[in-house]
C-alpha cells in the first residue's frame, strides 16, 4: 500500500544534526591541535598553562555540544515517532472506512487481518487458504478510488469451519524453549538482549517447522481457518475472548518438532 502513504521528511532534522556534528568534529580537531602544542618539549611553562586553560575550556564546550546533540537526537526521534503514530492512525482510519464499505457491499459476516501478530509475535490466523482476500481491492480504492475486478476464492465466506490451537501451550512443551524462557526471566541486564534474541529466534524456527504440519493437519480435519487461542493483542487482551471452536491443541502437540 506504499502508493497512498504520505512521506515523513527527514531532510531538515538530518541537516540540523549534520551541522551540530560538524561543529563537534571541528572542536575535537582544535582540542587535538592544542594537545599537540602542549606536548612540545620547547614550550615554556607559562605557554603550556595558557594552552591547558584554553584546552579545558574547549573540552567543556565540546562536552556541552555533545550533550546538546544527544538531546537533539532524542527530541527529533520523539517528534518523528509522534508523527509516525499520527500518520499510522490516519492511514488505519482511512483503510477501515474503505474496508467496511467493501465488507457491507459483499455481505461478509466476519473479516480477519491475516497479517496480524500477537504480543508473542505468533500469527493470529494460522491457516486460511480458502478465505476470500480482498486486500488488493482495498489498495486499489485507496490509490485510485476505483476497485479492480474482484475474484472470490473457492468459498464465499459462509459455512466456514473454524478451529483453534493454543500455540503457547505447545511451545511450552519444547525443552529448548523451556530453557531459553527460564534464562530470559532471570535478571541479567548484561546478557538480556542476547537472551531475548535467542528466544525469539528459537520460537521462529520452532514455528517455521510446526506451521506446515498444522496446515496439513487442518486439511486432514477439514478446517478452513485456524486461530491461535493463546494470542494476545497489543493491549494484552485475548484475541479469542470467548470461543466454542474445535480445539486441535491435544492433536497438534503430537506434531511438535523434535530436537533443538
Amino acid at each position: 500500500m506504499a502508493a497512498f502513504y504520505p512521506q515523513i521528511s527527514l531532510e531538515s532534522p538530518k541537516k540540523e544534526l549534520d551541522i551540530r556534528l560538524e561543529h563537534l568534529r571541528r572542536a575535537m580537531d582544535e582540542i587535538n591541535a592544542i594537545n599537540a602544542e602542549i606536548e612540545k618539549p620547547t614550550l615554556s611553562v607559562q605557554s603550556r598553562m595558557s594552552y591547558e586553560s584554553m584546552r579545558d575550556r574547549k573540552v567543556q564546550a565540546a562536552r556541552d555540544l555533545d550533550s546538546q546533540i544527544a538531546e537533539f537526537r532524542n527530541k527529533r526521534e520523539s517528534e518523528l515517532q509522534a508523527k509516525f503514530l499520527t500518520l499510522r492512525t490516519s492511514i488505519i482510519r482511512e483503510i477501515m472506512v474503505v474496508a467496511n464499505r467493501l465488507i457491507k457491499s459483499k455481505e461478509f459476516d466476519l473479516v480477519f487481518d491475516v497479517s496480524g501478530a500477537s504480543m508473542g509475535q505468533t500469527p493470529l490466523v494460522l491457516y486460511s487458504p480458502n478465505v476470500d482476500d480482498f486486500s488488493q481491492e482495498v489498495i486499489d480504492l485507496l490509490n485510485t478510488g476505483t476497485a479492480s475486478s474482484y475474484v472470490a476464492s473457492n468459498t464465499n465466506g459462509s459455512g466456514l469451519r473454524l478451529a483453534s490451537v493454543n500455540l503457547e501451550r505447545i511451545m511450552s512443551q519444547d525443552l529448548r524453549l523451556q530453557s531459553l524462557s527460564a534464562r530470559s526471566r532471570q535478571p541479567n541486564e548484561e546478557n538480556q538482549k542476547k537472551q531475548d534474541e535467542e528466544l525469539t529466534e528459537a520460537k521462529r524456527k520452532f514455528l517455521s517447522t510446526l506451521m506446515p504440519k498444522l496446515v496439513a493437519f487442518c486439511k486432514l480435519k477439514g478446517a478452513d481457518v485456524l486461530f491461535d487461542s493463546s494470542g494476545l493483542s497489543m493491549g494484552q487482551i485475548p484475541v479469542l475472548i470467548s470461543s466454542n471452536l474445535i480445539d486441535f491443541t491435544d492433536d497438534a502437540e503430537g506434531l511438535m518438532p523434535s530436537g533443538p
